[in-house]
């Protein structure tokens, strides 16, 4: 018999596990009863003063003091070293911090896009079948991909902070200024280039998911980044990441399918798309992100490939829902890989208070959505869609999506294989799901990488090898 979901008013202490905790992963068992959390904002309510702020020359130094200083295009510019560079996040002092992000409340210095590609550590990547399996490893897919090199890389805030109550959109990120948008609200969403050639035939973008409220930093096993990545952060960059060379992204750019010079690739480290934010806020956020997607979308893009874990699988599927419902991109093949994506129940990608239990471990299971309904246009789309269930936080029902056979969700789930949609189940808990090569017990690390990130690669390298047969 189906479990009905139970709603009840939280205690003032759920919503703020919830707000602090949702997407940090924590492990959890069990049934749990619908907390019925009420919608909070864990962004700034406050309205801000908006300004753009514009690529700088190279001649062009730190702001006045003010916090309001604009600066115009003016050519290829160096990298900027001077204390009136990016801004710490306490104006005031005028000192530089160890990263040179100046303190004084002035503008923050942008270089090219060129200069933020970032650098690769030595390393040679090995070639592919010099990793042999695990002698233990089972599923469906069996290949070990080797590892990417590391790179240190520089992140940008879409917004930056000038100063109390004043948010500077930044020119590169002009498309997310979409109706009812909030500056304040995308100077916690970070986005880093790996690569950015003026045309290209891809367009990737990789997305990590949620810790609690944006901007407490957290590892991602398909961008990279480490725990603490958020501690380079200033007013509008974060500079020195280190991206783990076992990340998804990585290892996609080393195994060479899609050549560098060919591909635009983008990883956002915090996406500020928050579970608990509210809905106007959370479509803005969206539809900030499909804006600027498409442009990067050139008449040369042949295909788009999309990223993400917990929310950040959400955002890549509404992405994929926004730029399929789109004609102008009909020619654009969209690929999109989901690490126990989390949707708003009710709320986003038709996700519904129905529980479907995870086959492999039944305390685990996702929200029912009709995901047909949801992709009436399916034309070159392709999708993948691991799920896990576990819930994220105890007691909160928030948990992965999950579609189903039928018209009717099934108490109990099965992978599922419909050419454009394919889902499998796994047994790994959330968090292991997002970061496979750090979270699990030692021991378990190939298994649990071999069942998400290169299953999504093999995936992948499946539908790019279609695309090449003319079967796609």
């Amino acid at each position: 018999m189906r479990r009905p979901s139970i709603s009840s008013r939280p205690s003032p202490f759920s919503a703020i596990l919830l707000s602090a905790a949702v997407c940090a992963l924590s492990a959890c068992g069990g049934d749990e009863a619908e907390s019925g959390i009420e919608e909070t904002d864990a962004s700034a309510d406050a309205s801000s003063s908006v300004t753009i702020i514009t690529d700088s020359d190279a001649g062009q130094s730190g702001g006045n003091g003010d916090g309001g200083t604009d600066v115009s295009d003016s050519g290829p510019e160096a990298p900027d070293s001077s204390a009136g560079g990016d801004e710490e996040d306490d104006a005031g002092s005028g000192d530089a911090d160890a990263n040179g992000n100046a303190s004084d409340g002035g503008s923050d210095i942008e270089s090219d896009a060129g200069e933020d590609a970032g650098t690769e550590e030595e390393c040679t990547p090995l070639p592919l079948g010099s990793q042999p399996p695990h002698p233990n490893l089972t599923g469906e897919y069996s290949t070990v991909y080797p590892d990417g090199c590391p790179m240190t890389v520089t992140a940008w805030r879409v917004a930056q902070k000038k100063g109390a109550g004043d948010y500077a959109v930044l020119t590169r990120f002009k498309a997310f200024e979409v109706d009812g948008f909030d500056a304040s609200v995308l100077y916690d969403t970070r986005i880093v280039e790996i690569s950015a050639p003026e045309t290209h035939k891809n367009v990737v973008l990789l997305a990590a998911g949620q810790k609690g409220p944006s901007g407490s930093g957290h590892s991602n096993g398909l961008t990279g980044q480490g725990l603490d990545w958020f501690d380079a952060c200033g007013r509008a960059r974060c500079e020195g990441i280190k991206l783990d060379g076992r990340a998804m992204g990585l290892k996609l750019k080393a195994l060479g399918w899609l050549p560098e010079d060919e591909t635009y690739m983008a990883f956002s480290l915090d996406n500020n798309f928050d579970y608990t934010m509210s809905e106007t806020k959370r479509d803005a956020v969206l539809r900030g992100f499909v804006a600027w997607l498409k442009t990067k979308i050139t008449a040369d893009t042949e295909r788009v490939i999309l990223g993400g874990s917990s929310r950040g699988g959400c955002l890549s599927m509404l992405i994929a829902q926004a730029l399929r419902a789109d004609s102008a991109y009909d020619g654009v093949r969209i690929y999109v890989s989901s690490f126990d994506g989390v949707c708003k129940k009710e709320s986003e990608l038709g996700v519904t208070t129905t529980r479907i239990d995870n086959p492999l471990k039944s305390s685990y299971g996702g929200w029912a959505t009709d995901l047909k309904s949801q992709f009436p246009r399916r034309d070159r789309l392709r999708i993948y869609h691991l799920a896990g269930g576990e819930e994220v936080v105890t007691i909160s029902g928030v948990r992965a999506f999950s579609a189903y056979e039928g018209t009717t969700p099934p108490d109990t789930g099965t992978n599922i294989d419909w050419g454009w949609f394919k889902q499998t189940w796994v047994p790994w808990a959330h968090k292991e799901v997002g970061s496979a090569f750090i979270v699990p017990d030692v021991g378990d690390r190939p298994q649990a990488v071999a069942d998400t990130i290169d299953a999504q690669l093999s995936w992948l390298k499946a539908g790019l090898d279609s695309e090449h047969a003319g079967e796609n």
